[in-house]
């Protein structure tokens, strides 16, 4: 596990120094040492979680929906199709 956090240290620091300055991370890590960062890192998983179950059958819709548009706008583009080569 260390060996893999290593890894990733020395190749992601980089984006990390492309979104944010010393002072940002300076705030964040003492953010993240409080006990409201410490709370934060216990629930947002629990918090993403019921996101993604709230967006689910939202999401789900909307591919319903564009894929009825693509199914229809396919329908008519064969159908064109047929037509100039007639």
């Amino acid at each position: 596990m260390r060996c893999l956090r290593t890894y990733c240290g020395k190749r992601c620091y980089r984006f990390y120094q492309r979104h944010f300055t010393k002072g940002d991370i300076d705030y964040l890590i003492a953010f993240y040492s409080s006990s409201t960062g410490q709370k934060m890192l216990r629930e947002l998983p629990a918090i993403m979680g019921e996101s993604m179950e709230a967006m689910t059958p939202i999401i789900q819709r909307y591919e319903e929906t564009v894929q009825h548009r693509v199914d229809e706008e396919f329908a008519q583009a064969m159908k064109d199709s047929e037509t100039k080569e007639t």
